[in-house]
C-alpha cells in the first residue's frame, strides 16, 4: 500500500506541503480517535491557523520534533533528563549547542533499573529546579522494556508543568503485550507532553521522512517557531 501511495504521487512530489497537508492530519487524527477542529484549508493563511488549532504536528520524520523540543527547553544552567543507556538525540542537540554558543546545559542520565527498564522514581528525584526537559522512549531503546501505564501516567502527572516531557513512542508498533496502552491520550490532555510517533520504524519508511507528534495546541504554538517551513 506504501508503494502504491507513493507511485500514485510520484508526480506531485516536486510540490512543497508536507507539514500543510490536511489529508495527512485527518487520517492521523483518525488512527488515534482525536477529535479535530473544523477549518478553511484552502489558503496558507487558513491552513496555518488550523495547524495552531489541531494537536498533531507533522515533521520530517519525529527526530526534528525531537530537536525542536530540545531547542525550546534550552536555557542557560537547564538541565536535561534521560534514561543511560538510551536514545540521544535531544541530548545532542543540547551538545552540540554548549560547544558551539558556550551554554551552561547539563545532561543527567539515570541509570536503568534491574529489569532495564526506566526508573521512573530515581528519574523523579533527579528532577529539579533546573530541569526543563525529560525524556521517556517507550518502548525504550536499545532494551526494548516497556513502561506500565499506569505507572507512567503517575509519573506524567507528578512532573512540573514548566518542564517539557517527550514521550517518545518510535517502536510502540514492536509491543508485544495485547493490553499495553499508549500515551497519545497524555499528549492531547497535558500541556507540557509531546508524544512522538513516525513512520520510520513499523512501517519502514525511514526514508520518506514521515513523523508527527501529538501536543496540547498550546505547545504547537510553542515549538512551530522552531519549524521555519512550518
Amino acid at each position: 500500500r506504501a508503494i502504491e501511495a507513493v507511485a500514485k504521487n510520484l508526480f506531485a512530489v516536486n510540490r512543497y506541503g508536507s507539514q500543510k497537508t490536511p489529508d495527512l492530519v485527518a487520517a492521523i487524527g483518525r488512527y488515534h480517535n482525536i477529535d479535530l477542529p473544523e477549518g478553511d484549508t484552502s489558503t496558507w493563511e487558513g491552513r496555518r491557523k488550523l495547524a495552531e488549532m489541531t494537536p498533531i504536528m507533522v515533521t520530517s520524520g519525529s527526530s526534528p520534533l525531537l530537536h525542536i523540543m530540545a531547542t525550546e527547553a534550552m536555557k542557560e544552567g537547564a538541565e536535561m533528563i534521560l534514561a543511560r543507556p538510551g536514545y540521544t538525540d535531544p541530548a545532542m542537540t543540547w551538545m552540540n549547542y554548549r560547544k558551539a554558543k558556550g551554554l551552561d546545559l547539563k545532561i543527567r542520565g539515570v541509570r536503568l533499573d534491574e529489569n532495564y527498564a526506566h526508573n521512573l522514581d530515581l528519574i523523579h528525584e533527579t528532577i529539579n529546579s533546573n530541569t526543563t526537559m525529560v525524556t521517556i522512549t517507550n518502548p525504550h531503546n536499545p532494551t526494548g522494556t516497556m513502561v506500565d501505564h499506569d505507572r507512567l501516567v503517575d509519573f506524567v502527572n507528578s512532573v512540573p508543568s514548566n518542564v517539557l516531557l517527550l514521550l517518545d513512542e518510535a517502536y510502540i508498533h514492536f509491543a508485544r503485550d495485547p493490553n499495553y496502552s499508549d500515551a497519545v491520550h497524555l499528549g492531547v490532555e497535558k500541556e507540557n507532553v509531546v508524544v512522538a510517533r513516525t513512520f520510520s520504524k513499523g512501517y519502514g519508511l525511514a526514508g520518506m521522512r514521515v513523523g508527527y507528534g501529538i501536543m496540547h495546541p498550546s505547545l504547537v504554538r510553542r515549538l512551530k517557531v522552531h519549524l521555519p517551513s512550518f
